[in-house]
């Protein structure tokens, strides 16, 4: 009989062990969460963009991409979360900014769970679309991005629009001065006239300027060492008489202006002529400030400070969030609206003697044959 006891016990515990996992599977089994959340938070499309930030075919076209990556298999002791509804956490976080806790509240999953998906679904985003989404440009990339410059924003010889933003972090323990809560990262990109995004870079985890993040990145080591792949010096159009000028990337007055990068003239008195510049480079400036404006409107991470851990999961969401947005527009078409004639609002250091004269080329070119319509007249002396 004392033999038979422990064999009785350990049965036992293997019988409420095995009808426990069971009765957990039965449940998520029965409730098919994946199918349950979308009848109950998914009724209309409308709710599911508000709850992800994508429509349903937008969903299981992203899903068809990265869902094998997101699918983990099951274990004697439970089943795995399917993909579809890992990545509806996911993308709820970056949709939302949420706090984990409500994530957790939201999608009947434990908040440990959550902790691990979020990373997941952003590292899976990012190897699953970025060779399609963001893959580096070359040569014929920069000469068809420069062409839609110059027929949408009258700004030729432009790869595209150079700008930066920080995006909040909540602030790890013992960071910076005493009752500081939020840190930031900076998201440096260059976007095409369409507001797509064509480089990305994250870094600068405290306080560095959009500069900073430039001079460090792998692609301001590359456009600095001239490794970018542009296309050869060019004349402006109708404008052969002033020599082959480089391609360049417009920026605001927060960079420094370089012979590929063209910065605003500042200053309270600026001279007609470079007001006309400043008007045309705020104008292509848009393209930037549109694609900012969609991430920080279409996505909740920037609207609240991230609860991430900075060095490991910020970045990745950051960039994930960008390669989100270029899958949206290539989704609709691709295309953004006809910009609306009319200049730009506008307002670096240590500039060289080759950017200030590649600058003033441009500018006389805008206020010579280079003129638009829309643009300030030059009063006549």
């Amino acid at each position: 009989t004392r033999s038979s006891c422990p064999s009785c016990c350990l049965s036992l515990c293997r019988s409420e062990s095995d009808q426990r996992r069971s009765e957990s599977d039965q449940r998520r089994s029965e409730s098919d969460q994946y199918q349950r959340l979308f009848r109950e938070l998914f009724p209309e499309d409308g709710s599911f963009v508000r709850l992800v930030g994508l429509s349903r075919g937008q969903f299981e076209e992203l899903l068809s991409l990265v869902g094998e990556s997101l699918t983990l298999q099951d274990t004697n002791y439970r089943r795995s979360i399917p993909a579809s509804l890992r990545l509806c956490i996911g993308l709820r976080y970056l949709s939302s900014g949420d706090h984990f806790h409500s994530i957790a509240e939201t999608f009947h999953v434990a908040l440990s769970s959550v902790c691990k998906i979020v990373p997941q679904v952003v590292a899976a985003l990012w190897d699953g679309l970025k060779g399609e989404l963001l893959a580096a440009p070359g040569l014929e990339r920069w000469r068809s991005v420069a062409e839609e410059f110059r027929r949408r924003f009258d700004f030729p010889l432009c790869c595209g629009a150079l700008d930066g933003r920080q995006v909040l972090l909540k602030a790890p323990p013992r960071f910076g001065t005493q009752g500081q809560r939020a840190a930031s990262v900076v998201l440096l990109a260059v976007v095409d006239a369409f507001s797509r995004f064509l480089v990305v870079e994250v870094g600068g985890f405290g306080r560095v300027s959009d500069e900073g993040i430039l001079e460090s990145s792998v692609f301001g080591q590359a456009l600095t060492q001239g490794r970018l792949d542009l296309p050869p010096a060019a004349a402006l159009p109708g404008a052969e008489h002033r020599g082959p000028q480089p391609y360049v990337f417009v920026s605001d007055e927060t960079f420094t202006l370089r012979t590929n990068v063209m910065r605003p003239f500042t200053g309270h008195f600026v001279a007609p002529h470079k007001r006309v510049f400043n008007q045309r480079l705020a104008r292509a400036q848009r393209a930037a400030d549109r694609a900012f404006a969609r991430l920080a409107s279409h996505w909740g991470l920037y609207r609240r400070p991230a609860e991430t851990r900075p060095e490991v999961v910020a970045e990745q969401c950051v960039r994930a969030t960008c390669l989100l947005h270029n899958f949206i527009l290539e989704s609709e078409g691709g295309e953004g609206p006809e910009d609306e004639e009319g200049p730009g609002e506008t307002e670096g250091e240590g500039p060289t003697n080759e950017a200030m004269r590649v600058r003033d080329v441009f500018t006389e070119h805008f206020s010579a044959e280079g003129a638009v319509p829309w643009q300030n007249p030059v009063p006549s002396k």
